[in-house]
């Protein structure tokens, strides 16, 4: 066997493995394990297709706090940059949704320590971002009261 070839087959090994449903599990928990942390964000993808490490596509994707859900997205597709990803950076080519929606930003617990900041997240850096439907909470848009509603969509 020729020296090119074990590094090759090698490589077609974890692309293969990298298609079954259970890498598609292990590699989204893996995501959400990343992004979240217990008792201070949480984070949910669910519903993932395609050819990883190529365009990948999720039914739902959140992120939350100690208050719940402040960001959802429906219908999510994301082409991650692999090279950088293996530098340790989440940088997306693109990112394309049906729904965003962003009702308020994310709260430190009152009990935080101070010093620390609890709703930091690893830096997410993407290219090329589009969205059919985006929803505004009022909290976001500086409407207070009762008359304040829910918020406001934006799009079809």
């Amino acid at each position: 066997m020729r020296c090119y070839q074990l590094p090759v087959l090698a490589l077609l090994a974890v692309f293969a493995v990298l298609q079954t449903r259970v890498a598609k599990v292990l590699v989204a928990s893996t995501i959400a394990g990343a992004i979240g942390e217990p008792g201070l964000r949480t984070a949910v993808v669910e519903g993932g297709s395609g050819v990883l490490p190529f365009p990948v596509r999720v039914e739902r994707f959140e992120l939350g706090d100690h208050e719940g859900t402040w960001l959802a997205l429906s219908e999510v597709s994301w082409r991650l940059s692999v090279a950088r990803l293996l530098a340790g950076r989440f940088h997306f080519e693109s990112v394309t949704a049906a729904e965003l929606r962003l009702t308020r930003l994310p709260r430190r617990p009152s009990d935080a320590p101070q010093g620390e900041d609890p709703v930091s997240m690893p830096m997410l850096e993407i290219a090329d971002l589009h969205v059919d439907r985006l929803f505004i909470g009022a909290e976001l848009l500086g409407v207070r009261g009762p008359d304040a509603g829910a918020g406001a969509w934006i799009g079809p």
